[in-house]
């Protein structure tokens, strides 16, 4: 047979370190809202084994309300630290005036002396519902919810509500005691049962915790290897993050043999555009050139800025025709481009060079300088062309 008291002080010590844990979270992450009520939540519910416990040693125990109340007011914290840690709106109202019928109901009971048995269950259909609400606001929210430890409590809460609620039957229907949780209605193995959904409720919720802490994390780094490899003006990658995502499809081409090809281009007359018209206009000029090509590539091709009006495309499986059919579309694209000025309107054209991997090239570099110097072979042939990195010149059409 297991020891009643042992357990209720089992209860209280676990309930009281979580609670414990809880609040020095709250305190070291303060970003993270309601985890101080979450640590007043555990606290509580570890007061109400010692409450219990207090009857066996102390005539002016608490009496049966301030069990109830003390219940209640630990599942009303855990359900409003869940509002702020969502960052969803608590209905005050409404938990305000449930409360206020609740109280009402529980002293009219004690009023007319109904057996304790009944105000226990109707204030654990009350914890019940409490509890599902509780778990809703994880499911409610999409970003929380792709996190496991979010989805473990909210199941959790849905878990606990359901044994609360076939606790409060049985307590109606079996109850005898003298306490709402005294020796006929607590039930070893139901207070083993709640102290392990009790405990692992706590160490779900410190998890939720980490979990977001290591997301946040996450997304730090990613946002700070994107900078890393990315030009600020425009968007596209800058040469350090084509040749880190032109080396890892340089390495399959070479295992598979699969085609790749670079494309190079270049804006024509860029300087005079900038002395023209102002360094502002040319960079507008610039990101149109990355807002044209964009649409034309797809997910496996890489764009990057390789100089000041300098791109390159990367396109992993796609042969010499293919690619230089793509730059002839984009020649055509940005040569349809413009940029509407006080009283005047700018155009500007592109000359492009293009190249494909060689069977002997083990890196991505003689590629890029091959695509390069067809590049200046279009400009020095009179821009706004595609030319090969062969010297084949594609007239204009």
């Amino acid at each position: 047979m297991l020891d009643q008291r042992t357990l209720l002080v089992g209860y209280s010590v676990t309930s009281l370190i979580l609670s414990l844990a809880l609040l020095v979270a709250a305190h070291s992450q303060r970003r993270f809202r309601g985890l101080e009520l979450w640590g007043w939540a555990g606290f509580l519910m570890g007061t109400i084994p010692l409450q219990i416990a207090a009857h066996d040693f102390f005539t002016l125990a608490p009496p049966p309300l301030v069990v109830h109340m003390t219940v209640l007011s630990a599942v009303l914290c855990l359900r409003g630290g869940m509002s702020r840690y969502t960052e969803r709106v608590f209905p005050r109202r409404r938990y305000q005036a449930v409360c206020l019928v609740w109280l009402a109901c529980e002293l009219l009971l004690l009023t007319l002396g109904v057996r304790l048995s009944y105000r226990a269950g109707l204030l654990g259909l009350l914890l019940s519902l409490i509890l599902v609400d509780t778990g809703l606001q994880l499911v409610r929210s999409p970003r929380l919810w792709t996190l496991r430890p979010h989805r473990i409590t909210a199941w959790l809460c849905f878990t606990l509500a359901a044994g609360v609620d076939m606790r409060a039957l049985s307590v109606v229907i079996y109850g005898r005691g003298t306490l709402a949780f005294g020796p006929a209605l607590i039930n070893p193995y139901a207070v083993l049962l709640y102290q392990v959904l009790n405990s692992s409720l706590g160490m779900s919720l410190l998890m939720m915790v980490w979990a977001r802490l290591d997301r946040e994390l996450q997304e730090h780094v990613d946002h700070l290897e994107d900078q890393i490899v990315r030009d600020p003006l425009t968007g596209a990658l800058n040469r350090r993050g084509l040749e880190r995502f032109a080396e890892r499809s340089f390495t399959g081409a070479r295992h598979y043999d699969w085609p790749v090809s670079v494309i190079c281009l270049d804006i024509d007359h860029f300087k005079h555009v900038n002395d023209a018209f102002g360094h502002a206009v040319g960079d507008t000029v610039l990101q149109l050139v990355v807002a044209t090509v964009q649409p034309h590539l797809r997910g496996s091709d890489h764009l990057a800025r390789t100089g000041g009006e300098e791109f390159a495309i990367f396109l992993p499986g796609t042969e010499f025709e293919a690619a230089a059919a793509i730059a002839e579309r984009l020649r055509r694209s940005i040569e349809g481009v413009s940029v509407e000025l006080p009283g005047d309107v700018l155009r500007f054209t592109c000359s492009f060079g293009v190249a494909e991997r060689l069977p002997d090239e083990e890196s991505v570099a003689p590629l890029l300088d091959r695509a390069d110097l067809a590049l200046y072979e279009a400009k020095r042939t009179g821009r706004n062309r595609v030319c090969r990195a062969e010297q084949e010149v594609w007239a204009r059409v």
